[in-house]
């Protein structure tokens, strides 16, 4: 007789070997088990130049043979064409590219990069309307469309931030230039201007609070020329020119610096998002341009309002630039360390031991443990 583990480990082979025939018999490559045919076959060598004497050709590629793909046309676009859009993304398609093409050209966002973030929130507003179905969300409790549903999901951590700073947030204010409703245009332009921000921030997207400073800055910039932005015009590249390569060179210049956290002048990403945790921070400007360098204003008689001296300037232009609180920010939390930090860090995996033990030597004393004279009580 047959031990039972032989028999147990012959059926499960045979079950494997069945269901590796069936898979191959369902997905049509039931051929590919003839190995009989393939073995027959023989071996077919393979024609080449040396058989007929010449010497084969070898390609010499040169070490710098990469080439720099050609600029995307101006029309050029992702995933949806703009000019033909699915009905769920259409919906809000206008509002979106009105708000994109007024934010890109007063700020300076580069154009394939607001193509980029138009799309992107359109997409986002599309999956935002789950929210409207009485199978997520009951009626009582239904934002009233997707765009608030998805402002109010993306500007959550920045109403924190507000009340942290003791300041009111800035949103866009009704903006009449839609043909939709006040409250819902508005919405649009702030997450366009966020996401417009966040396409563009590189490595500066590891600072939550710096983007949210950047975002708040600009749109009081925003807030304060309504009414003439359309006639101010910076050329594509100015945002990563004059606000995110600023704040990225000073980035990087503190994580390359030599010495420790405490002593030297090295930084993380934590350590200069610390700046923007302090109502200091909003005594900069978020730009490191020159006031009124780069801009192309027309059809404005005696500037933007609050312009200082009746010129083109805006509020916050008399503020030195954030690059300038960056370098002399210091450190303000130093992290602590010791031994006990590898304790901590395995904590879990001490504490599933120690647990483990205890159940096992519970199960052992009560199956194995003999009692005798010793263990009871007289």
């Amino acid at each position: 007789q047959l031990p039972s583990n032989l028999v147990v480990g012959a059926i499960w082979v045979a079950g494997a070997v069945l269901s590796a025939l069936v898979l191959f018999y369902r997905d049509g490559h039931f051929h590919a088990l003839n190995f009989v045919a393939q073995f027959r076959s023989g071996y077919s060598s393979v024609p080449s130049e040396e058989a007929d004497g010449a010497k084969p050709k070898r390609k010499i590629v040169s070490p710098n043979s990469y080439q720099v793909p050609p600029a995307a046309a101006p029309d050029a676009y992702n995933m949806f064409d703009p000019a033909n859009l699915p009905p769920r993304l259409g919906e809000y398609a206008n509002m979106v590219y009105s708000a994109c093409e007024d934010l890109g050209n007063f700020f300076g966002f580069q154009d394939s990069s607001v193509r980029n973030q138009a799309e992107h929130l359109l997409i986002l507003l599309s999956n935002n309307r789950r929210y409207m179905s009485s199978h997520i969300l009951p009626p009582s409790v239904q934002p009233p469309s997707p765009i608030h549903a998805l402002h109010a999901k993306v500007f959550s951590n920045y109403m924190k931030w507000c009340r942290a700073m003791r300041v009111p947030p800035n949103f866009s204010k009704m903006n009449s230039s839609m043909s939709a409703p006040p409250a819902v245009a508005s919405r649009v332009v702030d997450l366009v201007l966020f996401f417009c921000i966040w396409g563009e921030g590189a490595n500066i997207r590891h600072m939550p609070e710096t983007m949210w400073f950047l975002y708040h800055k600009m749109m009081e910039e925003y807030i304060m020329s309504e009414g003439y932005t359309q006639t101010r015009s910076l050329y594509a590249g100015y945002y990563v020119d004059n606000v995110v390569a600023p704040i990225y060179e000073i980035v990087s210049q503190k994580m390359k610096a030599k010495g420790d956290h405490a002593d030297g002048d090295k930084r993380n990403y934590d350590d200069i998002n610390e700046f923007f945790w302090s109502r200091e921070c909003l005594r900069y400007r978020y730009s490191s341009a020159h006031p009124g360098e780069g801009s192309d204003v027309e059809n404005a008689p005696g500037g933007f309002p609050n312009g200082p001296n009746g010129g083109v300037g805006l509020p916050g232009d008399s503020l030195p630039a954030v690059t300038e609180g960056l370098l002399d920010a210091p450190k303000t939390f130093l992290e602590k360390r010791s031994w006990l930090r590898g304790i901590l860090a395995l904590f879990r995996i001490i504490e599933w031991h120690i647990v483990t033990f205890y159940l096992l030597a519970v199960i052992a004393f009560a199956r194995e443990l003999i009692w005798g004279w010793v263990y009871s009580l007289h």
